[in-house]
């Protein structure tokens, strides 16, 4: 009897051992996310460089606001250590993209060269800024787990070509995720080194 009784015993403390190391392994696991958004704010330090500017005015152009679509362009691993917990690592590139103001003549200097009238411009097209590039590292927390639309926070730091990898922080306050077992879709409201106010894209969760 005694034996039974321990055998049982037993049989039951493998059976929850072995259940709980499948559901530790359920709970892990890696993704794969591209998104796109806004470039981060810091591209806007080093638009272009003076000597570039100068060769702008000496044609009568300024490189001027930036009412136009600035892209970033990311890609990240996401290593799922817990229901409720990722770490994930991202690249990404950004640039600045700039209007173009043509000025008008109206006449020469002493030199012969042509004057131009700051007050008359025209908007002749864009000027791309030199490509950032930047690495960062998150730690999400998902609020809703078991959800099929997830909402999730982050916060993280990330260094930045175009600040000389001076240390830079990043927070998202809000990000929701949807979509099947595999392929899904993310969106954010974040600020960082990967994009600014607004990111999305689209992910592949291999595990």
């Amino acid at each position: 009897m005694k034996a039974r009784i321990i055998a049982a015993i037993l049989l039951l403390g493998v059976t929850i051992a072995s259940y709980a190391q499948e559901d530790t392994r359920s709970l892990k696991g890696f993704s794969l996310e591209a998104g796109t958004g806004l470039a981060p704010l810091h591209t806007r330090l080093s638009n272009t460089s003076w000597d570039t500017r100068r060769e702008y005015a000496q044609k009568g152009q300024e490189i001027t606001g930036t009412g136009v679509y600035s892209p970033s362009i990311s890609l990240a691993g996401v290593f799922r250590t817990a229901a409720n917990i990722e770490h994930t690592v991202t690249l990404s590139v950004a640039w600045t993209r700039l209007s173009l103001t043509q000025y008008s003549v109206f006449g020469t200097d002493p030199q012969g060269q042509p004057r131009y009238d700051l007050e008359d411009g025209t908007v002749i097209g864009t000027v791309n800024s030199p490509l950032s590039y930047s690495i960062t590292w998150h730690w999400r927390y998902i609020w809703n787990p078991q959800k099929p639309f997830k909402t999730y926070t982050a916060l993280g730091a990330g260094l930045s070509t175009t600040t000389g990898f001076v240390p830079l922080p990043s927070v998202t306050p809000i990000g929701v995720r949807f979509g099947g077992t595999h392929f899904y879709f993310f969106a954010e409201w974040t600020l960082g080194p990967v994009a600014s106010f607004v990111h999305g894209g689209l992910g592949w969760k291999f595990f």
